[in-house]
């Protein structure tokens, strides 16, 4: 398996590497206050203009810090975004850190958020947008954008290179440059790799700074440098809103002690929820609360869209569900707490269905959940359509606490070929199974998790085919509970051993053969 640097390591590495030449070197030292260009935090003025006005200043120079005092900055004007149905407060552009001192709050006034567009069937009104501001990932697969496609020999999964079909292309790349990846052009939501160029052959060999999480077939590749946003922090911020942040096709980004807040007295047909993340590459988000205000809880979706080189940790969210997918890769999940308050139809509380995902040393505690769309499950590493499977894999959830009230869901249900669940302490209560696997040919490790269900089920094995799992030293207790281990069928390879059982009207069932 290849060696990659710890992902908080990794951000750091990235940031430096969005510091291309087309950025002064002076930049980072600009230092500017919103109070500088009019701000008032008052509550009262539409600060809008000011902190755009003061954006914009640092951008012009190329980046720096934006200071913002303590103060509510009534956002309570818009600007149009490239979608109709799209508009923003603010915008930030490439090499932009914005602190803000304890009690520093960014609102949307009701006035900050526009109409409803004639034929439109919802509006989106983005707080603080990072990147472009289309609310749709387009720019990097549309060649109206992009510049256009050229078209690649297949790719490698740990390679550091591509290489060009017409070495003649090579003459559109350059050093430094950033490049997004596609396994196919047609299409919604694509099999995407964002990287930047590091060396350009005569031949047409691409050299780039980060091994490939995946193979493609029939690639191709677009030179996005123009249209990346690179570089961008936030620290110390509450930001409120229907949605307090957007962030589009961007490479290094961090938000750091926030507190993003989704506000749902704003009624529909506005769209009310945490975040529009879409495209990101080396991005953290530590120490944040994430929820809500107003009378109930919203679905939040991590960056989407092939978003790689993710570091969650040490957030607290409130939710009905949140979980990130669309072909991403190299996530960590660390020390994080989850309260979530599902509803009747919600399928999934907690979805981290990607490639190299660590889920690790979180707390979680989830509301009573049914399983809607036949599902159902608090934690899960595959929530998609099936064709995704190719792409998921590499999940190890481990040393996590976990209390849940089911009503015939599962605490944790795998779909994955290969994952690793470990050292996890469960708590479940009500009818259903604490963990679940299913699929075909997997290689699952089940492996000293302590788990307590009242009157459910301990362990559910839906697995088939050549099973080669192992399923060892867990010990599951139960108050009244049915089926200690239930395995649907049978595998001479699957190893079932030196788990302790107490509680259950059965140990271990197998329901089919012998």
């Amino acid at each position: 398996m290849r060696q990659r640097l710890p992902v908080v390591l990794l951000a750091s590495t990235l940031a430096t590497l969005c510091s291309g030449p087309r950025v002064p070197a002076a930049a980072g030292a600009t230092v500017i206050s919103v109070t500088d260009f009019g701000a008032t935090g008052d509550g009262v003025t539409d600060d809008r203009p000011a902190i755009q006005a003061a954006l914009d200043a640092l951008a012009a120079k190329g980046g720096g810090t934006l200071r913002i005092p303590k103060g509510t900055y009534l956002l309570d004007s818009y600007k149009p975004a490239v979608h109709p149905w799209g508009f923003y407060n603010l915008l930030v552009g490439s090499n932009i850190h914005i602190e803000g001192e304890p009690g520093a709050t960014l609102l949307q006034g009701p006035k900050g958020r526009a109409p409803l567009p004639p034929g439109a069937d919802y509006v989106v009104n983005a707080v603080l947008v990072v990147g472009t501001p289309l609310y749709a990932v387009v720019t990097f697969q549309n060649t109206d954008f992009n510049g256009g496609f050229h078209p690649l020999h297949p790719t490698e999964t740990g390679k550091e290179e591509v290489r060009l079909t017409d070495a003649a292309d090579s003459a559109h790349f350059a050093p430094g440059d950033y490049v997004a990846i596609y396994a196919t052009t047609t299409g919604d939501v694509l099999p995407t790799e964002v990287s930047r160029v590091t060396e350009v052959s005569a031949d047409g060999l691409l050299k780039l700074a980060f091994p490939l999480a995946r193979s493609f077939a029939e690639p191709k590749i677009a030179n996005v440098t123009r249209l990346m946003t690179c570089d961008v922090s936030l620290k110390n911020l509450t930001i409120q809103g229907a949605i307090p942040l957007t962030v589009m096709e961007t490479f290094g980004f961090s938000a750091e002690n926030c507190l993003f807040l989704a506000d749902t007295n704003i009624p529909w047909p506005n769209v009310v929820t945490v975040f529009g993340c879409n495209t990101m590459r080396a991005f953290r988000f530590v120490g944040n609360e994430i929820g809500s205000v107003g009378p109930g809880y919203v679905g939040i979706e991590l960056p989407q869209r092939n978003s790689q080189d993710g570091l969650f940790e040490r957030n607290t969210v409130r939710a009905i569900s949140v979980g990130f997918g669309e072909y991403g890769a190299h996530w960590q999940f660390l020390d994080n707490r989850f309260f979530l308050y599902p509803r009747p139809e919600t399928a999934v509380a907690i979805s981290i269905t990607g490639l190299d995902v660590t889920f690790s040393r979180n707390y979680v505690h989830c509301g009573k959940l049914t399983g809607g769309e036949g599902w159902g499950s608090v934690l899960t590493d595959f929530y998609a359509p099936g064709d995704y499977a190719p792409y998921i894999g590499q999940i190890r959830i481990t040393d996590n606490t976990i209390e849940c009230e089911l009503g015939g869901a599962y605490c944790i249900r795998t779909g994955s070929r290969d994952p690793v669940i470990a050292g996890n302490r469960l708590t479940v209560r009500g009818p259903g199974a604490a963990i679940r696997l299913d699929g075909e040919d997997v290689t699952a490790s089940v492996t000293d998790n302590d788990i307590n269900v009242d009157v459910g089920t301990g362990i559910m094995l839906e697995t088939y085919g050549n099973d080669r799992s192992t399923v060892a030293r867990n010990k599951i207790s139960a108050t009244n509970g049915t089926m200690g281990i239930h395995i649907a069928w049978p595998s001479k390879n699957r190893r079932v051993e030196d788990n302790t059982i107490t509680g259950f009207a059965q140990d271990v069932v197998l329901e089919h053969g012998k």
